[in-house]
């Protein structure tokens, strides 16, 4: 694989996960681990994940980003798209 590619786990679920408590935090670890695990070679990186596990790189989605932080000091500010329904609303509006 090229050195010049990123892979996305589309899950989207952090806010969602939330609802779930314990459960919800669980499938997001085991979604970031079973990807580190396919040792792909490329940085994987996680829409709308604040806890994701090293070395997944959590993202912003949507319009408003400009205060969105990495999780680690070391992890690249990266955005991935816009996604959330009610932001597209917005933006469509502006």
């Amino acid at each position: 694989l090229s050195g010049d590619r990123l892979f996305l786990i589309e899950n989207e679920y952090g806010p969602g996960s939330k609802a779930f408590g314990f459960a919800g935090h669980n499938y997001m670890d085991w979604d970031g681990k079973m990807v580190v695990g396919m040792q792909t070679g490329v940085p994987w990186v996680m829409c709308k994940e604040e806890d994701a596990l090293d070395p997944v790189i959590n993202t912003c989605n949507g319009v408003y980003c400009d205060a969105f932080t990495p999780n680690q000091p070391y992890k690249p500010k990266m955005w991935t798209k816009l996604c959330d329904h009610l932001e597209k609303r917005e933006w469509r509006r502006s």
